[in-house]
């Protein structure tokens, strides 16, 4: 059991997708777990985020975690990176400004839903517009499955630019 306000970090590495999915992916479950409650959630969520970053390259990428009493901060790191920040900024805020029509997660394409499976869990994500970084913020226990549309979901997607976050 750890104590309130301890501060926890862990760092691992993979190069692309598969190492990850072989060889880290397991130690996050753990990882994970060992915070309690939903969980799972927020392992779908750092999936579809470094989906979204390395895609099928076969890259480093760090993933480095942090927790604080109840909040976890998850930063993924790839200078090869490729997450198309500004278009998903511009389709989730599309979606939130209602110029997008709304459709169940299950009709939305598979880009689009990874990132319904980014956002729903997270209570903040920001991505750098250079498609290098992606820092997801949980609290935990993790929040539960909340059936949320893209666009209530919006404002929790913020976008990063040499350092500052809009």
């Amino acid at each position: 059991m750890h104590m309130a306000g301890e501060m926890r970090i862990r760092t691992w590495t993979a190069h692309g997708w598969d190492d990850y999915s072989a060889r880290v992916q397991p130690k996050m479950h753990a990882f994970f777990s060992s915070l309690g409650g939903n969980s799972i959630y927020a392992e779908l969520s750092v999936d579809a985020a470094l989906r979204c970053l390395v895609g099928a390259q076969h890259v480093d990428v760090s993933i480095r975690a942090a927790v604080i009493a109840n909040d976890l901060r998850i930063v993924l790191r790839c200078a090869e990176g490729t997450f198309p920040a500004e278009a998903v900024y511009r389709y989730v805020r599309e979606c939130a400004d209602g110029r997008r029509e709304q459709r169940p997660v299950t009709e939305l394409p598979p880009e689009h839903r990874n990132i319904w499976r980014i956002l729903m869990p997270v209570k903040l994500a920001c991505v750098d517009r250079s498609g290098k970084k992606v820092t997801l913020l949980f609290q935990h226990p993790f929040m539960r499955n909340v059936r949320q549309s893209l666009g209530a979901l919006a404002w929790r997607l913020r976008m990063e630019h040499e350092a500052i976050i809009r």
